[in-house]
């Protein structure tokens, strides 16, 4: 026997946004929103595709939300890893707050291999840098085109009359 399609219910994509946005379940969610869900009602809700979408949408909306905000910088990201190398620390996690230090360190540029050198030396040129410098290039390259032609003018020696 099938299940009958339920629509959604208005208030399940605010609900999603709420349990994304402040790690809440389903059963908080509802009640900040003044709706009273048993256990069984929230694990019902939860398991239904509809809501898994809205839970979906409201994870892309908010994730945007943060990666489009203009303060968001790699001092911030710094920062943070930073901050949870220490939480880490504190919990007696040192193998894994030593891994987040080496990351930042990369991050940073302290430490690395070649493709972070070359980054930290080709960041810090604009646009017009770069097009200013394929065309010295393809001048350079047009000039040993030339040097290398043979002269129209001159008569190889083999064809030389003794």
């Amino acid at each position: 026997m099938t299940r009958k399609l339920t629509p959604p219910e208005a208030w399940w994509a605010e609900a999603a946004d709420l349990t994304i946005r402040c790690n809440i379940s389903l059963r908080q969610a509802a009640a900040e929103l003044g709706i009273d869900l048993s256990i069984e009602e929230a694990d019902n809700i939860k398991g239904r595709k509809l809501f898994q979408k809205a839970l979906d949408e409201a994870k892309i909306a908010y994730y945007n939300e943060i990666g489009s905000n203009p303060k968001l910088s790699r001092d911030v990201v710094v920062g943070q890893i930073y901050e949870l190398a220490n939480v880490l620390t504190k919990e007696g996690e040192a193998y894994k707050a030593s891994d987040a230090l080496l990351k930042l360190a990369k991050i940073k540029g302290w430490i690395g291999y070649e493709p972070d050198t070359l980054h930290k030396m080709l960041s810090g040129l604009t646009q017009r840098d770069i097009d200013e410098m394929k065309q010295k290039l393809r001048e350079a390259k047009h000039d040993v085109g030339q040097a290398t032609e043979a002269p129209t003018d001159v008569v190889p020696e083999s064809e030389r009359l003794n």
